[in-house]
């Protein structure tokens, strides 16, 4: 690997990472806010949060409890069982979510 090979990664790196995080905020954000939405309003009698808010709400709750530890993809699998918990476990809570709100 050349040094120009090396640099062409170091400056690529920021633009993946956020390639790949920024959705992942939104996507997580989403399901924050329609959970709340759906959940904590009526029961707790307190307000709906704003989208931006409910990204913040994420980040944090991601920050003090995700444990997933990333490890370099030696295979195709593994990159596969990451996308299916980055993107597969919101949607998933979303769709559970969903249905529990059509009934409550």
């Amino acid at each position: 690997m050349s040094a120009g090979e090396v640099l062409l990664g170091v400056l690529a790196l920021p633009f993946l990472v956020a390639a790949v995080i920024i959705p992942i905020l939104l996507l997580d954000g989403f399901v924050v806010q329609k959970l709340w939405n759906w959940f904590v309003v009526e029961q707790f009698n307190t307000a709906k949060i704003p989208y931006a808010v409910a990204i913040g709400l994420s980040t944090l709750a991601g920050f003090m409890t995700r444990t997933f530890v990333w490890k370099p993809a030696e295979r195709e699998e593994d990159i596969s069982l990451w996308i299916n918990y980055v993107i597969g476990t919101p949607l998933l809570t979303l769709l559970i979510g969903y249905i529990v709100h059509l009934y409550v």
